[in-house]
């Protein structure tokens, strides 16, 4: 059974990019507003900062190498060499827009 579709674009169309696009305009105006919103909001925030744990191991370091403690120094190396110095913050809003369209 056939039924006639009367609304939509047809897919493949040579209008069908065109048309999908002008509608998608108002959703690409919309994103962008909130996307500068984001922006303001981020104003005076890093979007990384330091890792606590990053930090309290080099402190750690540094004291056992000035007590000659070489064995906790060494281990201690061998836990922050898995972690990471600069950590996301999660104060920072992050916003991503990827809009793709294939026929």
């Amino acid at each position: 059974m056939f039924v006639a579709a009367d609304t939509g674009v047809p897919q493949g169309g040579i209008l069908s990019p065109l048309l999908s696009n002008v509608i998608l305009h108002e959703l690409d105006k919309f994103v962008e507003k909130r996307r500068l919103e984001f922006e303001k909001s981020n104003i005076g925030v890093n979007h990384q900062k330091t890792n606590p744990r990053y930090v309290a191991l080099s402190d750690l370091i540094d004291k056992c190498r000035a007590n000659k403690a070489r064995k906790e120094m060494v281990t201690a190396m061998k836990l922050r060499r898995n972690l990471k110095s600069r950590i996301p913050n999660p104060q920072y809003s992050r916003i991503e827009y990827v809009r793709y369209a294939d026929d």
